[in-house]
């Protein structure tokens, strides 16, 4: 039996399905539907879109459009009860896939809100709510992260920074810079990862104020802040040519960058640390939920290649998980290789949301072994599955008579003809393949047990899908 994992190779969001001596699986990113003239220029893409008359409105798209147009006529264009029927109208248009003319709708619905009631209402937090929806599916990744940082504005306002009140906002905007940073969103990767540890430090600050054992939140909080602290200090800024923290597009995160590296370990590895700990004094923690705490920790090590620690941590994960003597825990640890970092839940989805979706993709299969130590060995390119060019029109045979009388050792004597030349796809699927074999290469996994020592996994396929 096969399990799909969450993989991050380097900007590619894979699923990696794997098993005790290898198996396979499709993975890939959201495809975007082709639009129906996606053959045309750019300029008659334009021109075509321009006539394109407007879809009319549904029956109940319709209803709010009239009763929009009576509380204009009768209060004006900031009447207060026009936010909740924009609101209703915008809702109408997402369920119908119209995406732009719900952001439409719902910009100025929360506009009018915060005419009427400031611009720190909680009324406008339902508003917000699905002006991120709309936003995600246009790909306006500007509007996504302003609409969750006013949110987050609404809830410190009225909350004040310390109250418990305000953990699903530090927690749903912190997670959208972390995932922004995965998904390549943005033109300034570090911003996202500094607002994302600033946000999980003031989430922490709350939970651990409460009594100890107390908030069952405090765990997961940990670990979703020593993923930020690995990618801080992993980072290195565009331009470093992915060898010197220091080399970088600013004076400023020059300077920052080995503090990073240094503060990024130890912060990842004392909340590790932490959870394990947490995990060892909650009696009611399941063998899965300690030998998962001890095997993360055990991560942490691998991924910074202190492999001696991390298998004597391993091996713990395999005790503690051996206590379920069912042998479900530690097959889901231990069972098949992770790759590493292992993301926490839903942060997958939101890297992937900003991963290109463009109507033409190609495939890449590839297999590879891990071995004990937890190294990719072994990388095979079985498939590169380009789109193939479009198919050239064969020449109709000629009628002249001159050519049937030709001699027959005309065709011996003739020039063969030259190969094609390489497409464009083509030199895509070739250039991706090697940024690809790069990030296997690069990726440390959590290596598969079997009788508590780690051994070696074959044949590991899986499908890459990229956008051209």
């Amino acid at each position: 039996m096969t399990k799909a994992l969450p993989v991050f190779l380097g900007g590619a969001l894979l699923a990696l399905a794997v098993a005790a001596h290898g198996a396979s699986t499709d993975a890939s990113a959201p495809t975007a539907p082709a639009p129906a003239n996606a053959a045309d220029t750019p300029a008659e893409t334009a021109d075509a879109e321009a006539k394109e008359p407007t879809l009319p409105p549904t029956p109940e798209q319709q209803r709010y459009l009239d009763a929009v147009q009576a509380l204009e006529a009768h209060g004006g264009a900031y009447d207060a009860a026009l936010s909740e029927q924009l609101l209703g109208l915008g809702s109408a248009y997402q369920a119908a896939g119209r995406h732009a003319e719900a952001a439409e709708a719902l910009s100025r619905a929360a506009h009018i809100t915060r005419v009427n009631e400031g611009l720190y209402s909680t009324s406008d937090l339902p508003i917000l709510e699905r002006l991120i929806e709309s936003y995600s599916a246009l790909g306006e990744w500007d509007g996504v992260g302003t609409s969750y940082q006013q949110m987050f504005q609404i809830h410190r306002r009225n909350y004040g920074e310390s109250d418990e009140r305000m953990l699903p906002a530090l927690q749903r905007l912190s997670a959208w810079h972390l995932g922004a940073y995965l998904g390549d969103i943005g033109e300034d990767p570090i911003n996202h990862l500094e607002a994302a540890r600033n946000l999980y430090e003031s989430s922490l600050g709350i939970l651990q104020a409460k009594p100890p054992g107390s908030d069952s939140r405090l765990p997961e909080a940990l670990r979703e802040k020593a993923i930020v602290d690995y990618y801080l200090a992993s980072y290195v800024p565009t331009g470093g040519g992915g060898v010197s923290f220091s080399a970088g597009p600013s004076n400023a995160q020059q300077q920052a960058g080995p503090a990073y590296a240094i503060t990024g370990f130890t912060a990842g590895r004392a909340a590790l640390e932490r959870v394990v700990e947490l995990r060892r004094q909650d009696p009611a923690a399941s063998a899965l939920l300690r030998g998962q705490a001890a095997a993360e920790l055990g991560d942490w090590h691998q991924l910074f290649n202190r492999r001696q620690t991390a298998l004597e941590l391993y091996k713990e994960a395999w005790t503690q998980a051996a206590a379920d003597t069912s042998n479900a825990a530690v097959n889901q640890i231990f069972g098949h290789p992770i790759a590493l970092p292992v993301l926490p839940e839903g942060l997958a989805a939101l890297a992937e949301a900003g991963l290109g979706t463009s109507a033409a993709q190609g495939n890449i299969t590839v297999t590879f072994a891990v071995n004990e130590r937890g190294l990719v060995e072994d990388i095979r390119i079985v498939e590169p599955q380009a789109p193939a060019p479009p198919a050239a029109k064969t020449p109709e045979p000629t009628a002249d008579p001159a050519d049937a009388a030709a001699p027959a050792e005309s065709s011996a004597t003739a020039t063969p003809a030259a190969a094609p030349p390489e497409t464009p796809e083509q030199k895509s699927a070739a250039l991706q393949a090697d940024k690809l074999r790069k990030r296997l290469r690069a990726t440390r996994f959590r290596p598969r047990f079997e009788s508590g020592i780690p051994v070696p996994t074959p044949d590991i396929t899986y499908t890459y899908r990229y956008s051209l």
